[in-house]
């Protein structure tokens, strides 16, 4: 027979309660492995910050701290993730960049360790089948669908001319994530019937040849993805020939950065950006930004990672991290910058959906 003496229960009450200590840990590290060095450095860092001012909301225990490691490219997110190892962090957020995202997820799938994507935009990142992988941003397929929606409503108004009149030329740097979104663009003119002018890549350093061709072409309508580098040397370039499409459609890459706004100069204005939201004026987001990095957003990186973060957050407090992200289901409009979070089968955010923008005196807003 048990023996349920006062003094036995209060000894397995006793040791309950290391055992309940060690389960619910006051800190939880998070890393953010992003490129905060190099071309892409000014995305990796915008998103750090959203991420760092999400961990500073959820103050209740276990608090979250955002360990920061430098991706500048695949080799080194690789490298960085299995140092960081010894941190024994809760999960991981990356990458910006889909070469450095494929590479990333596959070496902290083989670690057991969860992995949060929130801006790389390559589809097969998310199609490989990795249980520890969830993308919270949008994929190139979602980006191609905003790219269809624009061309069937919002394009042909401002060109005064119907789609089948346009000479629509798509144009990238190079690289997965590039490549990414170039193919979904052509797709999407293809599901409404149009066949692009032309299509090819070329870096920065390439960008006047780039422009003459674009005017070879007699392009109207560009759709170009890229860095800021890119895109401002595209600028230059369009000064320079003196000639530009009649419309620039920046998609993704670095065109919803407030950086690459002044970097582009001259002409830049009009350039219109299907991306995520940017920040809207007044938002209290900005005034938590001002106070910790004592200057505005630079774009709606860092907003939509402080969106995203939040949900995963709370996820990663609870018993089962896989039912809690499964279980989540807030509509469009719920998160602070106006997107939702639901997953798929595939563990892709189906409320994550880009939105067409405009710059106007350097400051990129609703159309």
């Amino acid at each position: 027979m048990l023996d349920q003496s006062p003094s036995r229960r209060s000894l397995a009450a006793i040791l309950a309660v290391p055992a309940l200590a060690r389960a619910q840990p006051a800190e939880l590290r998070i890393l953010a492995l992003l490129p905060l060095t190099g071309a892409l450095g000014v995305l990796g860092d915008e998103t750090c910050r959203g991420l760092e001012l999400a961990a500073d909301e959820r103050v209740n225990a276990p608090r979250f701290r955002v360990v920061r490691a430098d991706a500048p490219d695949a080799a080194q997110g690789v490298a960085e993730l299995r140092r960081m190892l010894a941190e024994r962090p809760a999960a991981v957020f990356g990458s910006v960049s889909s070469a450095i995202a494929l590479a990333t997820t596959q070496a902290a799938e083989a670690a057991g360790l969860p992995f949060f994507e929130l801006n790389a935009v390559a589809d097969n990142i998310i199609d490989r089948g990795l249980r520890q992988l969830w993308r919270l941003g949008p994929g190139a397929a979602q980006l191609g669908a905003a790219v269809a929606g624009a061309m069937g409503t919002t394009l042909p108004g401002l060109l005064g001319e119907p789609l089948e009149a346009m000479r629509v030329v798509i144009f990238g740097g190079g690289g997965a994530s590039s490549d990414a979104v170039c193919n979904a663009a052509e797709a999407s003119l293809a599901a409404i019937g149009i066949a692009p002018a032309g299509r090819f890549n070329a870096p920065a350093g390439e960008i006047g040849h780039a422009v003459q061709r674009l005017r070879s072409l007699s392009a109207d309508l560009l759709l170009h993805t890229g860095s800021e580098g890119e895109i401002a040397a595209l600028f230059r370039g369009f000064r320079e020939e003196g000639w530009r499409p009649r419309l620039v459609v920046g998609i993704a890459g670095g065109h919803a950065v407030a950086d690459t706004a002044r970097a582009a100069g001259e002409g830049h204005d009009g350039t219109l950006v299907i991306d995520l939201p940017p920040v809207p004026p007044g938002h209290p987001f900005t005034d938590a930004y001002r106070r910790r990095y004592g200057a505005a957003p630079r774009s709606g990186h860092s907003l939509a990672a402080f969106s995203l973060a939040r949900p995963v957050m709370d996820a990663l407090r609870g018993p089962d991290l896989r039912q809690g992200m499964m279980a989540v289901d807030l509509p469009e409009g719920t998160l602070a910058n106006g997107w939702g979070l639901r997953m798929d089968a595939r563990q892709q955010n189906l409320r994550a959906m880009p939105v067409l923008s405009r710059w106007d005196h350097g400051v990129l807003g609703p159309l």
